[in-house]
């Protein structure tokens, strides 16, 4: 592994499709003039996304200009990112568990924006789907988790187990 791979801020989310403005309200803690700073030096080194954040350097990332220790803020504001999104996949679990499918696929959207390869999300999105009798979706996305995890056991049994339910039930 090289020195700048290790440096890099906050591996966790740099593949997140969020806009920085997510990470913009946490630190803002809802100063509109907070706000507009933070995106502003946001805006001066390029970063739109959460993944612009996340996968920058050390180096980049502390040349913020915050109020206090930068990097501290700055990860704060990550860790609590990852906080709530940890949260609204619990809401999202329990949805599903409650039978509230439409819900429990709005979450999973939500989530994906935010972790796009998150085993979890994608597999609880195509549960719900499956539950939900949208079969050809579930497939897609149980296609899309098998290119990003095709070793994960988990996902392979769950995959086999639709195209056994779907040709049973096109018999």
């Amino acid at each position: 592994m090289s020195s700048s791979s290790l440096d890099v801020f906050f591996p966790k989310h740099s593949d997140s499709e969020a806009p920085i403005s997510v990470i913009t309200a946490i630190l803002s803690e809802n100063d509109t003039f907070k706000f507009l700073h933070i995106l502003h030096e946001f805006g001066k080194l390029g970063f739109t996304e959460v993944k612009d954040l996340a996968g920058a350097t050390l180096a980049k990332v502390s040349s913020i200009k915050l109020l206090g220790d930068t990097l501290t803020l700055l990860y704060g504001a990550m860790e609590k990112y990852s906080e709530r999104l940890d949260e609204l996949l619990i809401s999202a679990i329990s949805e599903h568990q409650n039978g509230n499918l439409i819900k429990t696929q709005t979450m999973c959207k939500e989530l994906l924006i935010h972790k796009p390869k998150d085993l979890d999300v994608m597999l609880l999105y195509a549960n719900s789907l499956f539950d939900g009798k949208k079969y050809a979706d579930c497939i897609h996305w149980l296609d899309n988790a098998r290119n990003i995890h095709p070793n994960n056991s988990e996902f392979l049994s769950k995959f086999a187990f639709l195209v056994y339910v779907v040709a049973l039930i096109d018999i």
